[in-house]
């Protein structure tokens, strides 16, 4: 320390030259209060649907997982029910419609393969398969009627602007919503 002098640097700035830019920038504007936007049928409607994927996705991913413990490619329709999850809770219409073709043409696929699988054993399996056949094409139905919620959620969204469509994001919590099953 004895032998250094107290040296300064100092630094000098340069001027650049700013362009401006030649197209246009897009911007959406929003409200940012929310409160203060009115609230339509189809928003209220679309807002009670979406709570209800919500549900329906996270009993989804609950039961994936335990039957992911079994086989390791179940980890597959956690990522989409968790899809079907992000899709409703942020209103995108992109994971909306992939939860929802998974969900129906998964199910067709059930009640189809069960049908052929009874149709195809001979009688006396039959009567021991019987059980399994009814629950099996009962849980097919379920899940269509799954789907058929889902599907209801993205028509609604898809008919929505994308303000009505951001509105619904910032809204955290609307009192007036019920939980649609049918």
């Amino acid at each position: 320390m004895h032998g250094q002098s107290n040296v300064v640097t100092t630094v000098y700035a340069e001027s650049v030259n700013v362009e401006k830019p030649t197209h246009p920038i897009p911007v959406f504007i929003v409200d940012p209060i929310s409160e203060n936007r009115e609230i339509n049928n189809d928003m209220m409607m679309c807002y009670s649907l979406g709570k209800t994927v919500k549900l329906l996705s996270i009993i989804d991913i609950f039961f994936s997982c335990i039957y992911a413990l079994y086989n390791p490619y179940f980890f597959i329709p956690i990522f989409i029910s968790f899809s079907g999850y992000y899709g409703a809770k942020k209103y995108y219409t992109c994971p909306t419609l992939t939860y929802f073709l998974y969900n129906f043409f998964g199910n067709i696929i059930r009640i189809g393969y069960s049908i052929y699988f009874f149709s195809n054993i001979d009688t006396v399996q039959q009567n021991n398969y019987t059980f399994s056949f009814i629950l099996s094409i009962f849980c097919g139905l379920v899940g269509l009627w799954i789907a058929r919620v889902i599907y209801r959620f993205y028509t609604y969204m898809s008919k929505l602007s994308r303000g009505d469509l951001e509105h619904l994001r910032l809204l955290q919590y609307y009192r007036d919503y019920r939980v649609i099953i049918w």
